[in-house]
């Protein structure tokens, strides 16, 4: 089990929390997905033979949002 924390540009409600979480657990292999509005991350639990940082970064994106780094 690899543990992944995102830094999620765009959210501003729970509404946006809610979609980012869902896009995140929809994925094969995702077990948790926590995602904070205050901090605007994501920290994921999942099956890196399941799924990838790649796909992750990409079922935010397609989810409206955009992936920032640590320094954001």
């Amino acid at each position: 089990m690899e543990s992944a924390k995102l830094y999620v540009i765009g959210m501003h409600c729970n509404g946006c929390v809610r979609t980012v979480t869902n896009a995140l657990k929809r994925l094969a292999g995702v077990k948790e997905a926590d995602v904070s509005l205050p901090e605007n991350s994501a920290t994921i639990q999942f099956d890196e033979k399941e799924t990838s940082i790649e796909e992750l970064n990409n079922a935010v994106r397609d989810a409206g949002y955009l992936i920032g780094d640590s320094t954001n």
